[in-house]
């Protein structure tokens, strides 16, 4: 009896050691999924800039599209998703060039077409970069307004933790990439295998500026409770609006949370 459960046991605790080892190896690949195509244009939403190139403090040049407006209540820094790429920001980009402000739509390293392999030290030094750019463009810290969805909300949070910027909007994200990853891999011992944290329950700590948290009730990605914990962190109530995980508030028809936030800290009489 001993001997059968032997020869059942190490097997498996084999297998377990490799899986564990594998994820340990490939975890990035398991949590960032950048595209390279470039699946819509600028003039498929409207919008008329410039494709302009961001330098990082590492030396990578990456590619970024420039909305520019004269009469400019503000500029908007889009953080997209660990999927995609810039061009699945446009519509969004356009819905906030709609209401008056510039935008930058940029890609991370690695993502649309872009050098260099993404990790959380790499994305945010690319955030730093698309802050330079808009602060070389002429706008002052107050003037931006840092957007990211899912894991751009990362992405915001951790620029906001360490510059001053106008105000962030997060929308459908997590406590932490680790909270994430125990839920989808409870059977892993995750906690000890991540190395791209992002702790956005802990830097919001560091984050001064107005903060709007929204979250889409129907999301199955990233369960409610996570934006729910990060606004109770952040003294916040959060925005609820209908919609799946790659849902934005910009496209809901009850806005009123949306623009009087907007309003509050961007007031339309505002130009640059």
């Amino acid at each position: 009896m001993r001997r059968k459960l032997q020869r059942l046991i190490v097997p498996l605790a084999v297998g377990y050691a490799l899986l564990v080892a594998c994820v340990a190896v490939f975890q990035r690949e398991l949590t960032y999924f950048p595209e390279q195509r470039i699946v819509m244009s600028p003039s498929q939403v409207v919008l008329e800039g410039e494709e302009v190139l961001l330098s990082t403090a590492d030396g990578l040049e990456l590619a970024a599209w420039w909305f520019p407006q004269e009469e400019s209540r503000g500029v908007v820094i889009l953080c997209h998703g660990n999927g995609g790429n810039r061009s699945y920001a446009l519509p969004l980009a356009r819905r906030f060039f709609d209401r008056g402000f510039s935008v930058l739509a940029f890609d991370y390293r690695g993502y649309g077409g872009n050098p260099g392999s993404p990790t959380e030290d790499g994305l945010r030094s690319d955030a730093r970069a698309a802050l330079a750019f808009v602060t070389n463009a002429g706008f002052a810290p107050n003037e931006v307004l840092v957007h990211g969805h899912s894991l751009g909300s990362a992405v915001a949070i951790a620029l906001a933790a360490e510059a001053e910027v106008g105000a962030v909007i997060i929308e459908n994200a997590f406590s932490s990439l680790t909270d994430v990853a125990s839920e989808l891999y409870w059977w892993l011992p995750v906690r000890w295998l991540v190395r791209d944290t992002w702790t956005n329950y802990d830097r919001l700590e560091q984050v001064d500026e107005p903060l709007l948290i929204a979250y889409a009730r129907g999301d199955q990605m990233v369960d409610a409770e996570h934006s729910q914990r990060l606004a109770e962190r952040a003294g916040v109530v959060p925005f609820a609006f209908d919609g799946g995980h790659n849902a934005s508030c910009l496209f809901t028809d009850d806005d009123q949370a949306l623009s009087s936030f907007l309003n509050s800290y961007f007031p339309e009489e505002s130009t640059q």
